[in-house]
């Protein structure tokens, strides 16, 4: 079996393969991707919460991210408006710690 890997060396080739990994442009969104052994694994996006909503986050997205038992994660908002993806990012960063 070929495995065809891509080698990603900074933040910014990470951010354009995004799209890629999950088939679609993201747009006022929280994207988490897993790594492992230094590899990509799960990557998920949900869409920003309203602003009261923010702890359901890390409700919907735990799950899967602990089940992966990831080495670290990676989280990205995508917003229309600067900061507008800041306290979901902030709601699910506490989380990850734990």
């Amino acid at each position: 079996m070929t495995t065809n890997a891509i080698k990603l060396t900074s933040p910014r080739e990470l951010l354009a393969v995004v799209p890629y990994l999950l088939g679609f442009t993201p747009a006022n969104s929280v994207v988490t991707m897993c790594l492992s052994n230094n590899k990509l694994g799960l990557t998920q996006r949900l869409d920003l919460p309203r602003p009261l909503d923010v702890h359901d986050v890390a409700k919907a997205l735990l799950p899967t991210l602990v089940a992966e038992k990831p080495d670290s994660v990676i989280l990205v908002g995508y917003e229309d408006h600067a900061g507008d993806s800041l306290p979901a990012l902030e709601a699910l960063t506490p989380e990850l710690w734990t």
